[in-house]
């Protein structure tokens, strides 16, 4: 019983922080905010209707990386102890040239699971090189617990999370470098 109501506490801790972002659990568009498409095209609104623009990226947060074939993907940042938590929890999906980028403060063997997800995604960890150090492909989501959880295979300072075999169509493996652009 106590441990029924201690995880109730700590789900309306985290629905009152997610009221910080617009209701969005990982800053996703609301309709509302201006957005800049991730491959930079330009900016209007985020919809969420499955227009295309339903995973426009807010200003502030994105960057982009280039894949080994030289693929530009437009990525969301995950930089804050939340926002890394969170990551793509309850999207429905990530367009083509999307992903999101977790940016660590160490090195370390992060672990990553697929609890509420919705979709299949591949999990990139990427060493402070840059270089690929370790690759979950086609990761489903967690339909009942214990969920598996997803370890590189040495330390990684950045994980990238893409649509599903992003990894086979872009040609991503182990060693592979991964370049941010500004």
């Amino acid at each position: 019983m106590k441990g029924i109501f201690l995880m109730l506490i700590i789900a309306f801790l985290l629905l009152g922080c997610l009221g910080e972002r617009g209701g969005q659990a990982t800053g996703g568009p609301t309709g509302n905010e201006t957005v800049r498409t991730p491959d930079g095209t330009g900016t209007g609104k985020g919809t969420g209707d499955g227009t295309g623009n339903e995973t426009a990226l807010p200003v502030p947060d994105e960057a982009k990386v280039r894949l080994p074939d030289g693929k530009i993907i437009g990525c969301e940042l995950a930089l804050t102890q939340q926002e890394i938590q969170l990551g793509l929890m309850g999207r429905n999906g990530l367009c083509g040239s999307c992903g999101m980028l977790f940016i660590f403060n160490n090195e370390g063997r992060h672990g990553f699971w697929m609890k509420n997800m919705k979709f299949n995604i591949d999990i990139i960890f990427i060493g402070k090189d840059w270089k690929v150090v370790g690759i979950a492909q086609d990761a489903p989501p967690c339909k009942s617990e214990p969920c598996t959880v997803y370890y590189p295979d040495s330390d990684a300072l950045y994980v990238l999370e893409l649509n599903a075999n992003s990894t086979s169509e872009h040609g991503i493996k182990i060693g592979s470098e991964i370049a941010r652009i500004e």
